[in-house]
């Protein structure tokens, strides 16, 4: 049915998806990340819910991500791609998981719920505008290259690291 979703993805090692998933419907699910795995997905992903199931993953989305993600047990880095946004939530469950933009892109759900549900890590890096439309709940934001971070929904975290030159955090 059309503005449905339909299916489950489960991925369980390293690979490269190329191609646009949820193209003309959002996918229910897409559990990605087994432990120690490395998933690139080079085409647009559009999914009700993304789950990252392993520690010690790396997870890349190059063109984005669209739909909730949730960090399921501790370490684990999803990327966002330079130019591209995750339109959604991130949450953890508890305080783990590194959600890095590679530079000008926005992120319009949360990121972390509350001080309990909160992400280990928050990067930005490259040049340009990264919004974040609501608040970012992580133990360490960093920022690293000339970045301009506007944090519309403000800060509630440990650090806020600069670690380029140039970076500029507007609240």
């Amino acid at each position: 049915a059309t503005g449905t979703s339909v299916g489950t993805l489960t991925t369980t090692g390293s690979a490269t998806y190329t191609g646009t998933i949820g193209a003309t419907q959002a996918i229910k699910l897409l559990n990605t990340g087994a432990t120690g795995a490395t998933d690139t997905y080079s085409g647009p992903v559009k999914a009700v819910n993304t789950h990252i199931t392993g520690a010690a993953t790396n997870v890349t989305f190059t063109q984005g991500l669209t739909g909730a993600l949730n960090f399921d047990v501790t370490g684990g880095t999803v990327t966002i791609g330079a130019g591209y946004n995750m339109t959604g939530a991130v949450t953890a469950n508890g305080n783990c998981g590194t959600l890095a933009m590679a530079g000008a892109g926005e992120v319009t759900g949360l990121v972390g719920v509350d001080a309990t549900h909160t992400l280990a890590a928050v990067t930005v890096a490259g040049a340009g505008v990264d919004n974040f439309d609501n608040t970012v709940f992580a133990t360490t934001m960093t920022l690293a290259g000339a970045s301009t971070v506007n944090l519309k929904g403000g800060f509630t975290g440990t650090t806020l690291a600069y670690g380029g030159s140039g970076a500029t955090v507007v609240v």
